[in-house]
Order: C-alpha cells, then structure tokens, then sequence
C-alpha cells in the first residue's frame, strides 16, 4: 500500500511539474495601461508566446522554463527567473525608455525589414478578410469614458486576487535597473470622485454579414448605456476605426491615413525588423514602422506583427505619426487564423486621450474593445437582405435582459463597470439624462427645445444686403407632440426693407421605412432674384450660408407648396410637388450699379409642378424605429429636377406661354493618396421658353465678390452679385486640399487648398431694361487658401485670395482680385 501511495505521490508530482502553468498581465510602468502583443521568449530558444490585445498572457508547462525575457517596442527588455516567481499569475510592469531612437541609415544591402513588409503587401488581396466571397460574425463591444487615474486602478483591480506577488524585485532590465512587480494606487487616486466608477460606459452586440464586393449588413440585437435608453451612441464603438488594417488607407475617427502595408509604402515609411518569435512551424517577425524624416503626409507610427504563414498581420498597434492639439488616438487589432485557415480580425481596441477635456484636473479617456466571434468565411448568405441599409438598429436591441448580457460578454463587468451602471442609472431616473441628451442632439442640429417646441437657432437674426438685418422666430413642434405630424411658424422682420415675412409648414410622416414624407408649406417671404438651384439642405453649419449675406436682389413672393418626399428603388430618392406662388420685381436694378431703380410693376402669377431625385450610389443608411441618416457613399452624387411652370394670370398666358426648365448637380470628393483631398461639383441649368420669361425667373452668375468676405464654396468669389445673366448654363467648381502634406501640422503652419472655377451660359432673349453681361466667352477663376492659419481643437481660420482672369477680365487689374477669409469646424 505504501509502495502504492508513493507510486500515486509520484505521478501528481510529475503531473504538478509538467503541467503548471502561468497566467499574467504586462503593463506600462507609467500609466498602468495593459501592453498588448509583448514578446515573451523561452530562454535562448527563441520560441515562446506573446500577450493579447488586452496585455493576458498563459504559458503552459512553467516549471521546463529557466526564465523568461519580455521584449516590446520602446520599452526596456525584462527578465525574470521563473524560479523566483510566486503563485500562478504575473502582474509585469515594463518600464518604457526616455528616449527616441535615431533613424539608422542603411548604406549596403537591402533593410530585412523591407523584404518582409513587401510580402506582406503583395499577399494583401489574399488575406484581406474583404477580399473573400463572404463572411458573417457575431460582435460584442464596449466604450468606457473615464479619468486616467480610474483607467489604472481598473486594470490594477483585475490583477488583485488573482496574484500573490512578491514585494521583493524580481525582474531584472537588460541595462542593469532594478524594477519591482508593485500594485501600487498611483498616487491622489484615493482622493478622486471617480475612484468606484467611470464616467460612461456603453456596450452592445451585433451581427454582420458581408459580401463581396462591398455588400454589407449589420444589426444591433442589444445595447447597453450607462444612464441613457436612446440607443443613438450605438454606432460609435463601431467607428473609431477600419474594419481591416489591408485597406490603402485606415480611417481612424474619421481621418484617413496612408497604410503602411500598401504600395510604394517603403519609399515612405521606415521600418525596421526588431525582433522574430518562432511560434510552431511559424516565424512572427516584429517590425516597427514610422514615416521617415523630413516627409509630409498623413501617416502612421507602431508594430506590425506579421506572420511568416502567408505573411498575412497577425497583429498591429497603430497611431498618427503626428499628434493632434485635442486628443490622441491609437489602434490595436488582433487576428487568427479560422475555418479554412484564413486570417480574420478577432479583437479591435481603440484607446482615446482627450487633451482638452480634465475631470477633476485629471485627463479624460476612452477605451473602446471589440470582439469578433462565431466567425465564418465564404459561406452562403441566404436569407440575408443587402441595401443601403449598413447599419440598423432592432427595436428591442435596448430592452435585452440579464441572460442576454451574460450569454454575450465577452468577460463579466468588474466592480467599476456595475457601479458606473449602477450609479448613472440611477441619476438618470431622476435628472432625466434622455431629455438632456435630447436637448444637446437638438443644439447640434441648429434647434433649441423648449418643451413641445423647438426654435431655430439660424432664424434669430440674419442679414443680407436686401433686407439688412433680419430678426425672426421660428418655431417647430417636436416628438413631445408627435413624432409623425409636425406643424412650424415663423415670422421676421427685415430693418432696410421695413417688411414682415412670415409663414407656416404641416409634415406628416406617413411611412418611416421608406421616408415618405407629405409637406405642406405657406411663406410670405423674400427670394433671391435669378437664383440657381443648389441642391444643398439647409444646415445650421452649412457654408453656403456665407454667401446669403451679399445678396442683394430679392423678389417678394406669396408662396404655397405641397410636397411628396419618398425612396424608391436602390440608391434612389424622390420629390413630387407642386407650387403656387406669386412674385413681384424686386426694388432695385438687377445689375450694379446699385444706385439704379426700377418700378416693381405687376405682381406674376406662377404654378409649376416638379419631379426631383437624387441618386447616390451605394449610399450607406443608418436606422433605427425613430431616426435615420446618411454615412455618405464614395461614388458621385447626382441630383436632377425637371420643372414645368404655367402662368397664372389670364393676360400673361396670351402673351407668355408655358415653360419648363431642367437642371442637375453632380458632386463627389476623393482622397488621393500622398497628395490629398480633391472635390468638384458640376452643376448646370436649362430653361426652355419661346418667349420672354421674368428675368428674375433665370439664372444669375452665382457671384459672391466682395473684396475682403469668408469664401463661400461653390461660387465665384471675383464674380459681382448679379453680374451675369443666363436661361442655360454649366458651372465647374473643383478644389484640392493638401492639408498637412507640404508644410506639416504645426501651430501658425498653413494647409494650403488650390481652387478654380469655371462656368459658361447662354441667353437666348434681350432684356432692354436692364444692364447685364452673358457668359458665352467663358468666366475662369482661380485662387489658393491657406487654411488652419489659427486653429483650436473645434475650430480654424485661415487666408487667401481669388484671381479673376479670360475673357471676362476687368481692366484693371486689382479689381480682378478677392481676398478671403476661410473658417472651417471640426463638426
């Protein structure tokens, strides 16, 4: 028996010293934040394994291990002796260097590096996850806000109880340092307000399908938000960053970034090969990555982890090589080889560090994790309907219970998470945080509730150089009333013409899903004389508004509209109207010099009826059971209206017959890569009349000159205010911005932006009584902006001029120049 216990003893003994294993979490010394993909080798053999995103490492069968080396990019080598390790979890913190490296010039032979990085560029279609025929997953994510402080003491928290660590130092730096393996509150933590919780936090969980080449649907079956039942934040875990790092350009919030793992990258960036890990029949070679000195570009710093097994990413930490004024951002993303044995993203993690913002003199952070599970590649989609529809938001996803959560976490919330929710659920109950966050939504969109109504910011004072200033009240009810019938009401009153204006609107929404819409619309009001159509809604932050200030030929007219808006068919939607209304001439002579007049004579009688639609190709929609917006598509955006008008008036038919007119816009906006941002919009108009029709019933040049004035995109800024007069007409408005790439992002430091316009018209019949010019021998102009001359993290200002040059130039020559002023918003 005794022989048989020793046998027994013998065998849990072995099993004890070939089976234990060792779980741990890296971090930084400095800020307590997790280091992901740290390389951690096995004595000399040059295996071992690495952490994850989230800095978790395990390490099976410990005890065949001397000691463990920790390597990381920028950080200081540790090595620890196993034997000195206690317990069965290792809390590191790897101390980060006070120093930058010099860039080493290669003088022979080709940089190791390079070949890797240009394997991985030419297997790029083969691994790019949207290169495949389809793929579908499940997603869990989670966005945490909170004081950096809070962010260190959560991931501090997490180790305790699961480590019984030494207080004596154990790890040794390469450089001979002495550091300790410490759990230690940074210090004032104990004294801040956010010590037991987070300021925010939001998770939810979707599903996404995917087909090539670029159809894509996904839901939201639940959220999450601290405080809050709208689920509006929804969208937001979802978009800090590129779905895949293979695209020639990342988005990282919003911004484009060449890809360093693309074509004519290493001409570029600077990579340099750190360190391979041997990982099974694998080989992971770390390479660090940078632009080089001296280059100007929208670019990207970090690791790339990258796979000798079709050299596809295994892993990537990523952030702009140039730091921003307001926030900083960084990227990391994991991959793993699925079904089939291709590469798929399985975690994405994006950490935000706002600059600007403190709580409680301490710096705001945003964590923001996501996880990528039951994962399929190029299997069948049935079942699934692909539209323009990206994003779509169940109506239950904010209603889900307990057992969802706990089915769908990834891990459990810690003790900060419950009480963020805990707490903030609570003062939402009785602050009303929903209503608050309602009140800012409206704020941003141009309105300012007041219980059932909403006042239009835009409407309390305007000017222009017809009426002078313009005050106003606008009012419209809200979804406190109702949210499918909406009833407005102005009234203004202009200071240089002495008129009240005013008018009223009923909108029904008579089918969400399609966004059928009937509107109903009465205004006593001022109309600019010979406008061109523009096709832009009205925007509290809408640029074009600069120009409305210059206007100084208006019309009065009495004005009645009724409206059908819908979408029908893919990319497709539409506008059905009819309209009455009645105008007079305006005051004043529709050609400078402004001292003229005329007599308004008789008042006209118009009634036109419409067909209008727009197509955006590919226009991708987000929805939910109450609110639906546009992300934008990539494709140009073509807007098309065909009129056709009848007088009202008995003696006008006799002598004016009916008209129609036609008249469409074209605009798209494209990145190009290492020269930056380009934009056109072409716009053009056709009026068809045997006879004579109002003059301000034509087109006007689309002036906006004034010699020192805000440059209002999208016009002729050398141009004078009804200078041209035309019944046809094309207009060509194209602009490149190079942003940061010739001069770099510094403070005072100019983005330049090249500008040239062009347009050409015709007109077809005389007006004796007025003094204008045609536009048949072509009008040029071009100009450069020199923009975020003064900039603030919402906000820039900037300078420039406009040239005026051909056919149409004036004599002399100073008066061929505009000087501009540019303000651009971070909205």
């Amino acid at each position: 028996m005794r022989r048989v216990l020793f046998l027994l003893a013998s065998v849990f003994a072995l099993y004890g010293a070939y089976g234990q294993s060792l779980s741990g979490e890296v971090t930084n010394s400095q800020n307590g934040n997790p280091l992901a993909f740290v390389n951690i080798l096995f004595d000399q053999s040059g295996g071992g394994v690495s952490s994850d995103i989230d800095g978790h490492f395990k390490i099976e069968n410990i005890n065949e291990i001397e000691y463990l080396r920790f390597t990381y990019v920028g950080f200081y080598d540790t090595i620890i002796a196993v034997k000195s390790i206690k317990g069965e979890f290792l809390k590191l913190r790897m101390c980060p260097k006070n120093y930058l490296l010099s860039e080493v010039k290669i003088t022979s032979g080709e940089n190791p590096a390079h070949r890797i990085v240009q394997l991985c560029v030419k297997n790029r279609k083969y691994n790019n996850p949207e290169k495949r025929t389809s793929f579908s997953y499940r997603a869990y994510h989670k966005m945490i806000f909170t004081a950096a402080s809070t962010a260190e003491h959560q991931s501090e928290s997490i180790a305790k109880g699961k480590t019984n660590l030494s207080k004596a130092p154990i790890a040794k730096q390469i450089t001979g340092k002495d550091t300790s393996i410490n759990t230690k509150e940074p210090d004032g933590f104990s004294e801040n307000i956010f010590k037991n919780q987070h300021l925010f936090v939001m998770e939810s969980v979707s599903e996404r399908s995917y087909q090539r080449p670029d159809k894509n649907y996904e839901k939201v079956i639940g959220t999450k938000v601290s405080g809050l039942k709208d689920p509006f934040f929804v969208m937001i875990a979802t978009q800090f960053q590129s779905f895949s790092f293979y695209k020639p350009s990342i988005n990282i919030l919003d911004k484009n970034y060449i890809n360093p793992i693309s074509q004519g990258s290493i001409r570029k960036y600077y990579f340099i090969l750190e360190d391979t890990i041997f990982q099974g029949k694998d080989s992971v070679f770390v390479i660090s990555f940078r632009p080089y000195k001296g280059t100007n570009f929208d670019g990207l710093k970090g690791v790339l982890y990258i796979n000798s097994n079709h050299f596809a990413i295994q892993n990537v930490i990523a952030e702009p090589a140039k730091k921003e004024d307001s926030f900083g951002v960084k990227i990391q993303q994991k991959y793993e080889q699925v079904k089939g044995g291709y590469w798929f993203p399985v975690q994405l993690n994006t950490n935000i560090e706002f600059y600007t913002i403190n709580l409680n003199d301490e710096q705001l952070v945003g964590i923001g994790k996501s996880y990528l599970r039951e994962i399929k590649v190029n299997e069948s989609m049935k079942g699934v309907h692909f539209s323009n529809i990206v994003l779509d938001i169940d109506n239950k996803a904010a209603k889900q219970d307990s057992t969802f959560w706990e089915r769908n976490r990834v891990m459990q919330l810690d003790s900060l998470e419950l009480k963020t929710y805990e707490v903030l659920d609570s003062i939402s109950e009785t602050e009303n945080l929903d209503k608050k966050l309602w009140v800012l939504l409206s704020l941003s969109n141009g309105y300012i509730p007041v219980g059932a109504v909403n006042m239009e910011i835009d409407k309390f004072i305007q000017f222009n150089n017809f009426e002078g200033f313009r005050l106003g009240l606008s009012l419209k009810t809200n979804e406190i009333i109702s949210r499918r019938i909406q009833i407005g009401a102005y009234a203004a009153y202009g200071f240089s013409d002495y008129q009240w204006k005013y008018g009223g609107s009923l909108d029904f929404t008579l089918h969400q899903a399609s966004e059928t819409r009937l509107s109903i619309q009465y205004k006593h009001d001022v109309a600019e004389s010979a406008a061109q159509e523009t096709f832009s809604s009205s925007s509290f932050y809408n640029s074009d508004l600069y120009r409305n200030f210059l206007i100084r030929e208006m019309n009065y007219m009495d004005f009645l509209k009724l409206e059908l808006g819908f979408r029908a068919l893919n990319n497709f939607s539409w506008k059905l109207a009819y309209q009455y209304f009645e105008k007079s001439a305006s005051l004043q002579s529709a050609i400078p010099p402004p001292s003229q007049s005329m007599d308004p004579g008789p008042k006209t009688l118009f009634q036109e009826v419409y067909v209008e639609s727009r197509f955006a190709y590919k226009e991708k929609i987000v929805r939910n059971q109450f609110y639906r917006f546009s992300l934008g598509t990539k494709y140009p955006v073509l807007n098309l209206r065909y009129t056709y008008g009848a007088y009202a008036n008995e003696s006008d038919i006799n002598t004016n017959p009916n008209y129609s007119r036609i008249e469409a816009q074209l605009s798209k906006s494209f990145f190009i890569r290492f020269l930056g941002k380009s934009s056109f919009t072409l716009r053009g108009g056709r009026i068809f009349a045997d006879k004579n029709i109002p003059w301000y019933q034509l087109y006007n040049g689309r002036g906006s000159y004034a010699r020192f004035y805000l440059e209002s995109p999208n016009s002729f800024g050398t141009m004078r205010m009804n200078e041209f007069l035309s019944d046809q007409y094309i207009s060509v408005f194209y602009r490149h911005d190079f942003g940061s790439l010739l001069f770099g992002d510094k403070r005072f430091v100019p983005h330049p932006e090249l500008i040239t316009n062009f347009t050409i018209g015709l007109l077809s019949h005389q007006y004796n009584h007025l003094k204008y010019r045609t536009l048949e021998k072509g009008y040029f102009e071009s100009g450069i902006m020199f923009n975020s001359i003064l900039k603030s993290g919402i906000s820039s200002i900037g300078i420039g001029f406009m040239y005026r040059y051909g056919p149409y130039a004036l004599p002399t020559l100073w008066d061929n120049f505009s000087y501009k002023f540019t303000l651009g918003f971070a909205l």
